[in-house]
């Protein structure tokens, strides 16, 4: 095999994420930030993208942090604020960080989150899939979960909590095409993400929580991961053998027991793959599916700081707001909405 040509083969993905999403345009500062368990094609591939739109770009290797959201040197976290946009295809994301935060909200840099990026989701139709069609999805969550008072999530493994919604500040990058000053895009292979902070004790988020793969573990867990939940925080963690490392987490790290981020998937074409040598990252993007994250909170509009932010997922939840369904045992209900289904038809896709 040709390795060196795959990298035309991912093109088409990268454009979307730089030209379609990030609107890179000419004379812009891009930075390239990545690590050296990262794919060495993908970062060429997204330099070059930039500099064919006209972008001064420069990359910085760092070493791979020890654990999602560790704070990068602080040698690359003053040059993030100089970046018009900053590209991380690194293995532990750095998007949740404090340098990652105020470059964005204090400079006004565009960051673009690429964690665990393969050449295989770089390829794939979730990558590849209308921009325009995701801001629609998020324009018609919106009008769901934006407006509402309460969440009510469950699922057939035993997830039953609620809380109320107090923060307005929904992330993912859309529905501005192209993102807009300060705006933060999760391109994990797939673009389409819709979430938010919980709230804290002000949200109240109360019940119990049964997670089907959990962040920096490979696959499907054997044994659900078990969070208790009171007051916006995690009481009890309890599961298989991956359940010791959380329970660290929630014990041991500053805010680590802060309930941190509900957030759900909008692309119908992001695949859910739970291999075991395969990061689940892509399927956090499927339409319907259901990200938790635990630690810092601060990139969703959150109030508390820590030095790690862990997203363990699952697969089929029902999500219902304000008494109206979203969510359906994994199906995102929007999907079937009108004017999503003129847009994919303008567009010649289907799901």
């Amino acid at each position: 095999m040709l390795k060196g040509l795959e990298i035309a083969d991912i093109m088409e993905g990268v454009h979307n994420c730089v030209v379609n999403c990030a609107g890179v345009k000419r004379g812009e500062h891009v930075l390239i930030v990545t690590d050296s368990m990262s794919e060495e094609r993908i970062v060429i591939a997204i330099a070059s993208m930039c500099r064919a739109q006209g972008a001064e770009v420069s990359t910085f290797v760092m070493k791979p942090r020890d654990w999602p959201m560790q704070e990068p040197p602080e040698t690359l976290a003053h040059a993030m604020r100089y970046a018009d946009v900053i590209f991380s295809p690194v293995y532990y994301s750095i998007s949740h960080t404090r340098a990652s935060t105020i470059a964005r909200l204090e400079y006004g840099t565009r960051v673009i989150n690429l964690p665990t990026l393969s050449m295989d989701s770089l390829k794939s139709e979730a990558s590849r899939f209308p921009a325009a069609i995701i801001a629609k999805i998020y324009e018609k969550v919106h009008e769901i979960w934006g407006r509402a008072k309460k969440v009510h999530i469950t699922a057939e493994n035993g997830t039953d909590v609620s809380g109320n919604i107090v923060s307005k500040f929904n992330v993912g990058g859309m529905p501005h095409l192209p993102m807009q000053e300060g705006e933060y895009l999760a391109f994990g292979g797939a673009m389409g993400i819709y979430g938010m902070w919980p709230g804290g004790d002000e949200g109240g988020a109360n019940g119990v929580m049964y997670f089907d793969a959990a962040h920096m573990f490979l696959g499907q867990l054997e044994v659900p991961l078990k969070y208790v939940i009171k007051n916006g925080k995690v009481i009890e963690v309890d599961g298989g053998k991956e359940a010791d490392h959380f329970r660290n987490i929630v014990e041991n790290v500053p805010n680590g027991d802060h309930l941190a981020e509900w957030m759900i998937g909008l692309n119908p074409k992001a695949r859910v793959i739970l291999d075991e040598d395969v990061s689940h990252i892509e399927a956090h993007r499927h339409a319907g599916a259901l990200h938790t994250a635990i630690g810092n909170s601060k990139t969703l509009g959150g109030n508390v700081y820590a030095n790690v932010h862990l997203d363990n997922y699952i697969i089929e939840p029902t999500m219902t707001f304000d008494g109206t369904v979203l969510v359906d045992k994994g199906k995102l209900l929007v999907l079937d909405d009108p004017e999503v289904q003129d847009m994919a038809n303008e567009y010649g896709v289907s799901w």
